[in-house]
This record gives C-alpha cells, sequence and structure tokens, in this order.
C-alpha cells in the first residue's frame, strides 16, 4: 500500500538521522569538522548519509509522479503500469482516486 511505503521511507529517514547522531555526538562546533582529517571524513559521511537519504526519497517521489501521469493518459492497463513502475494494484488504485 502507499501509506506502507510512505511510513518506510520516513523510518529510513529516522534512522539515517539517529546515525548521524550517534556519529557527531562528538562535534559541537563546524571546526571540529575542520581541523582535521578524522572531522573532514566524518562531515563527508555525513553528507553521503543526507544525500543518499534524499536521492531514496526523490526516486519514490519520481516513481509516483509517473505512475500517475500513466493514469491520466488512460493508455496502459494497471498490470501494465504495475510492472512498469513496480506498485502494486492495489497502490495504483489508491492513486486514481
Amino acid at each position: 500500500m502507499y501509506d506502507v511505503k510512505v511510513l518506510h521511507l520516513l523510518d529510513k529517514v529516522i534512522e539515517s538521522l539517529e546515525v548521524i547522531q550517534q556519529r557527531t555526538e562528538n562535534i559541537h562546533c563546524t571546526n571540529d569538522f575542520l581541523d582535521s582529517a578524522t572531522g573532514t571524513l566524518l562531515l563527508d559521511g555525513v553528507c553521503m548519509k543526507l544525500i543518499a537519504t534524499g536521492e531514496k526519497s526523490g526516486i519514490q517521489k519520481g516513481v509516483l509522479n509517473t505512475a500517475r501521469h500513466l493514469l491520466e493518459l488512460n493508455l496502459l492497463s494497471l498490470e501494465n503500469i504495475s510492472r512498469a513502475t513496480g506498485l502494486s494494484i492495489d497502490e495504483l488504485k489508491k492513486l486514481q482516486q
């Protein structure tokens, strides 16, 4: 279901933020990131984690937008749209509403 995918995505965002919090618990100011090679590597890791989380959100949003457009065109069956997007028939029916 669409709601389940949104909840799963939010869980992944929360997990990423918890990892970032844990890894940066000894960071107290911006210079803690910049004054050493270890701090710079940590900053790189935090940035990569945030980028990856954002990309996952963007990809899911793109899939939903593609499905909506395909539904609006009314040229393909729900089964074919499901195959093209990876969404279930039930998820597509919810998007139609």
